[in-house]
């Protein structure tokens, strides 16, 4: 069994990618940010893809190039996303209103 534990980190500049048929992660109290947030297609903040049992937790992500998290081709499982805020306001707007790409607004 391998445990990783971040709390109340902040990672800049890196990805998270939890792939592969890991189970049973908990990602809290961090805040993601600062991923190549001039480029449209710059990268993603949380990549899920054949996991399952994940929980994101309190989780903050801002000024993403990408997606803020995805879940990718492989089903995943069980995942939760609760009390966690995804921030799309950024100064590199593709239509030049101030929010990310991928937001609806």
């Amino acid at each position: 069994m391998v445990c990783f534990s971040l709390v109340n980190s902040s990672i800049t500049a890196f990805s998270l990618r939890i792939v592969g048929g890991v189970k049973n992660i908990i990602i809290q109290n961090i805040h993601i940010t600062e991923i190549n947030p001039q480029f449209v297609w710059g990268g993603d903040g949380i990549t899920i893809d054949g996991a399952s049992l994940v929980w994101i937790d309190h989780v903050k992500t801002s000024r993403i190039g990408r997606q803020h998290i995805v879940l990718g081709e492989s089903s995943s499982g069980k995942v939760t996303i609760s009390n966690s805020e995804i921030d799309g306001t950024t100064s590199w707007s593709a239509k030049c209103d101030a929010y990310h790409y991928w937001c609806v607004t």
